[in-house]
């Protein structure tokens, strides 16, 4: 197995993804070549492709209202302009004002990015136009990325050109729109930007990739889209950064019982290297050589596998990396199409943060899918949908002392050999997901 010596940027390098870019009243059908090229960047230069027949179509709205927190429905610009349904028949407004994502594609001096890579769904489909930067492999992790988060939830440089790299890959002069598979990955982002002394009035969330094709027929609305098209790499070598160097954090764990640790330590905001279970127990690596140790009582998931009374979660489908490989014994339910999102799925977020059931149902669903009386163990990509859906646990009066957030796949293949160190995993074999009829369900009166 490769080590995460490169980290992988994908940007749309296609004809018809240049074509795209052009007169908006092209008619072109989107081409690809049959080998993805390739091009190493430097730490001086990080760059990718842009049109050279951009024009300005509109006056750009205002990006964020007062006391916005960076969700998708607060900025003025979206894929689906002004509702959240809480159902088919009654879509909320959540912003009038906003406009269609498709009237500002061709800005001079916009920046269009998606942060999803192939294997996380932009190679399934994404709109023409937008540059391909993983959030997950690049930005933002618990490997080799350019910052990681502390426990107080900052963004932490990982090495002394981090916050250059990031100014070179997103322009702060641009304009600049981002989208992910459902906006999710990109308020993060947008916090980690604002930290960074970006100007947020420059900067669009105009959400994700399921907003389009869940709600517009017809040329997805008016967008272009490829799917499924292979696009070119631009890597960049992280071998040439220089680590940090900080002192090693130790986390505080205490043991529950001689079968099971505990799940959480004092003051734990269900960040996965908090857990005392884990794929990989104990390291963040900052540096190939001088991994930092954060739970140095974290045992192997693996040791607790077969556990009577307890039940395995993966937060991803087949389309959001569950097929493209997860551990075996692990039970698929989406976190974006079935527990919390901005369509049909068994819970939204208000403007506080908070979990609001979308159906009378809702809870008594939840708790049929993830009992109660079992001790859970849950995991998704990298850990970062696992964080917010173990809120929503606690909002609704589970046993956090029960629940394990155990990280995700990115952790146990970047950093195990040899039958993934003990796992068993299925690559690239369909499985069943666990999927619910909504339509069998109440609407709660708004």
């Amino acid at each position: 197995m490769k080590k995460l010596g490169l980290i992988t940027l994908l940007s749309v390098l296609t004809v018809g993804a240049l074509v795209g870019c052009g007169n908006p009243g092209s008619s072109s059908e989107p081409t690809s070549s049959s080998e993805p090229q390739s091009s190493e960047v430097s730490s001086e230069e990080v760059s990718s492709e842009s049109s050279s027949e951009k024009v300005e179509t509109n006056e750009l709205p205002a990006a964020w209202g007062e006391g916005a927190t960076y969700s998708a429905y607060e900025c003025n610009v979206s894929f689906i302009p002004g509702a959240i349904a809480k159902s088919k028949e009654e879509p909320t407004v959540v912003n009038s004002h906003a406009k269609p994502l498709k009237d500002y594609l061709h800005l001079e001096g916009a920046r269009y990015f998606d942060l999803r890579d192939a294997s996380e769904g932009y190679g399934v489909g994404h709109v023409q136009g937008f540059e391909s930067v993983s959030y997950f492999k690049t930005i933002v992790g618990t490997d080799n990325q350019l910052f990681y988060t502390d426990a107080d939830g900052k963004y932490v440089a990982r090495y002394e050109e981090s916050v250059s790299v990031l100014n070179k890959i997103f322009p702060k002069d641009a304009t600049l729109f981002v989208m992910c598979q459902v906006g999710g990955r990109v308020q993060p982002f947008l916090k980690l930007l604002a930290q960074y002394e970006y100007d947020m009035s420059k900067v669009y969330n105009v959400g994700g990739w399921n907003q389009l094709v869940a709600k517009t027929v017809e040329n997805y609305g008016g967008y272009k889209v490829s799917l499924g098209i292979g696009a070119s790499e631009i890597t960049y070598n992280f071998g040439d950064l220089t680590p940090v160097e900080e002192e090693v954090a130790a986390a505080k764990a205490q043991r529950r019982s001689a079968q099971l640790p505990a799940a959480w330590g004092e003051g734990a905001t269900y960040s996965a290297y908090e857990c005392n279970v884990s794929f990989i127990p104990g390291a963040i690596a900052k540096s190939k050589e001088e991994p930092t140790v954060v739970n140095s009582h974290a045992k192997p998931l693996k040791d607790y596998l077969h556990l009577e009374g307890a039940r395995y979660f993966d937060l991803r489908d087949a389309s959001e990396g569950y097929g493209v490989g997860h551990v075996q014994g692990f039970e698929s339910v989406s976190y974006f199409k079935t527990i919390v999102g901005t369509d049909n799925q068994l819970f939204y977020t208000d403007a506080d943060g908070k979990y609001v059931a979308r159906y009378e149902e809702s809870v008594s669903v939840l708790n049929k899918i993830f009992p109660k009386d079992a001790t859970l163990f849950v995991m998704c990509q990298v850990g970062g949908r696992v964080q917010p859906f173990l809120k929503l646990l606690a909002q609704y009066e589970y046993d956090m002392s029960k629940v394990y957030n155990v990280g995700g796949w990115n952790q146990l293949v970047a950093k195990t050999v040899e039958n993934y160190g003990g796992y068993k995993v299925s690559l690239g074999i369909g499985a069943s997901a666990i999927t619910y009829n909504f339509g069998d369900l109440t609407p709660v009166e708004a």
